[in-house]
């Protein structure tokens, strides 16, 4: 961290959009934001924009002031120490200014009620904090948001759970509308089933009706020429049909009324 907090501001930058994006992972929100890029654009979009469910939106800048907090470090306690921290803090709070100059959220595609300033150390944030604990507050009024990595990665992840809840109602919605196609599909199919079922049974009735016919037309004259031994070298004999006595059996059907 040191070590990129002495580079040039570029370096710093790149520091913190590398954080950034590696809490977005963590949170699992990557195919929510949008990484824009700061080139052509004369520095007025954020690094990235996090997309929220119903058009919101939540522009995220990494800002990366630790230059006075490091040579604070390398001082004895005094007041050249305080002198740089307060140096520090005074750089936080131009961050913020930068923000706000910058009119982020009339650039944003959708709706953000604030910009978050991200600073990827704890440390910076909670020096700044104690040397002038009005900065947070008075960022908040100008719609800036200062966050470190714990904050922010919970913030995300309130976002992952929206989308989530989303995402189950969305798939709540696609299961009722399957369910009802598949009802509407049933109940073609089972008045097709119950046509077959009717005309199972008209058959039924019309096979014993020829039954019938045969016992009483057909068979006697069959068997008075089997008498006159008109069959007798024949290979097959007349055989006697059996009735259908059980009727075709109907499915059961579901009251719809109840």
């Amino acid at each position: 961290m040191s070590t990129a907090l002495r580079k040039s501001s570029n370096v710093r930058g790149d520091w913190g959009e590398v954080a950034l994006r590696n809490l977005l992972e963590m949170a699992g929100m990557t195919k929510h934001t949008d990484f824009l890029e700061q080139k052509g654009a004369g520095g007025l979009i954020p690094d990235m924009v996090v997309r929220l469910p119903g058009d919101g939106a939540i522009p995220i800048d990494a800002k990366t002031s630790g230059k006075h907090y490091l040579e604070a470090l390398e001082l004895e306690e005094g007041d050249a120490r305080k002198a740089k921290l307060v140096q520090h803090a005074k750089a936080m709070r131009e961050r913020v200014t930068d923000l706000t100059r910058k009119e982020y959220l009339s650039k944003v595609n959708g709706r953000a009620d604030f910009v978050v300033m991200f600073v990827p150390s704890e440390a910076l944030i909670s020096v700044a904090f104690e040397v002038d604990p009005s900065l947070h507050s008075d960022a908040m009024d100008r719609g800036v948001v200062i966050t470190s990595p714990a904050s922010l990665i919970a913030l995300l992840r309130t976002a992952a759970l929206y989308w989530q809840q989303v995402r189950f109602a969305e798939e709540a919605k696609d299961v009722v509308e399957v369910a009802q196609e598949f009802y509407k599909r049933m109940a073609v199919w089972s008045e097709h089933f119950s046509k077959v079922g009717e005309g199972l049974d008209k058959a039924t009735d019309f096979y014993n009706k020829a039954v019938g016919s045969w016992e009483t037309n057909v068979l006697p004259q069959g068997r008075r020429l089997e008498e006159l031994d008109i069959a007798t070298n024949l290979p097959k004999s007349l055989r006697e049909p059996k009735k259908i006595s059980e009727s075709i059996r109907e499915p059961s059907v579901l009251d719809t009324e109840e």
